[in-house]
């Protein structure tokens, strides 16, 4: 059991990595030829923020689980909010580096992906852990 948290943890922080280097790619002006395809197809760029950030929270929440912070009436799983925070200071930060263009549309497509894919990964980790209180 203890073999596949660390799987789940490991899986969440290489996938940080990748992203982490997608992003100083793009810093340099240098995107994989890959990855600009996609950027250039109608709404790739979009539906790229949108599945790597998701797949970043459903990742995080599924290898970190644990009980919502709460603040007034909303309620949101730790590695969401950490991913929100952080997403939003990247896209925010974009005005700083010539090689980016800050978009509101990307940021909203970062947090439909981390909102509905974060959900889900933090919904699968609690179903996991029920399991195995049996």
């Amino acid at each position: 059991m203890k073999a596949l948290k660390i799987l789940r943890y490991a899986l969440a922080l290489g996938f940080a990595g990748f992203i982490l280097s997608v992003i100083i790619a793009a810093n340099q002006g240098q995107l994989p030829s890959t990855l600009a395809y996609f950027a250039n197809l109608p709404f790739g760029d979009t539906l790229g923020h949108f599945l790597l950030m998701g797949i970043l929270a459903f990742l995080c929440n599924f290898a970190w689980g644990g009980k919502p912070w709460v603040w007034r009436s909303i309620s949101l799983p730790p590695a969401t909010v950490i991913i929100l925070i952080v997403v939003t200071l990247e896209e925010l930060s974009q005005v700083l580096i010539p090689a980016r263009t800050p978009s509101l549309l990307d940021l909203c497509a970062d947090y439909g992906g981390i909102f509905l894919l974060g959900d889900l990964g933090h919904r699968c980790s609690r179903l996991g852990q029920e399991g195995h209180k049996n």
